[in-house]
């Protein structure tokens, strides 16, 4: 780790089901703590969608972030996730998420990184993308969701 820079902890809150042919996952939010994650999957698990299945589903992830010293206020940060989603042989779509970072700046070096080192950024380098997401954000999926027929 550089001089001048910590390591923080966030938890990711996701939703994963799988029922009649239907696979799902979702990512509910950022938070800076494990009890504000818990609090998002309180208020989501009696919404649509979200009741259908065992509370099992759920589950929280932590992980560490790399900052800056005088950025410790993680509760009101934003984080940079870089992902790709790439259709595979059978015409599947697959969704990665290579890590979060604590600047866009930081994303965006990466990207360069995993395009010349990973096997899946050598055959998709255009794919990758980079997303802006808020630490705290209670609003996604407040309305909880639809689940497809097929």
């Amino acid at each position: 780790m550089e001089v001048g820079k910590m390591r923080r902890f966030f938890f990711i809150s996701t939703f994963e089901y799988a029922k009649d042919n239907e696979i799902g996952h979702l990512n509910l939010g950022i938070f800076s703590s494990k009890s504000k994650a818990d609090e998002k999957i309180r208020i989501l698990r009696n919404k649509k969608g979200f009741k259908e299945f065992d509370q099992t589903a759920f589950k929280i992830i932590k992980f560490g972030v790399e900052i800056d010293r005088d950025n410790l206020k993680k509760e009101s940060m934003n984080l940079y996730s870089v992902w790709l989603e790439y259709l595979d042989e059978d015409n599947v779509s697959n969704y990665v998420i290579f890590d979060y970072f604590s600047t866009y700046k930081k994303a965006k070096a990466m990207i360069v990184y995993y395009r010349k080192h990973t096997r899946i950024g050598k055959k998709h380098p255009e794919k990758f993308e980079i997303s802006k997401i808020k630490v705290n954000d209670f609003k996604s999926w407040s309305e909880g969701f639809e689940r497809y027929s097929f």
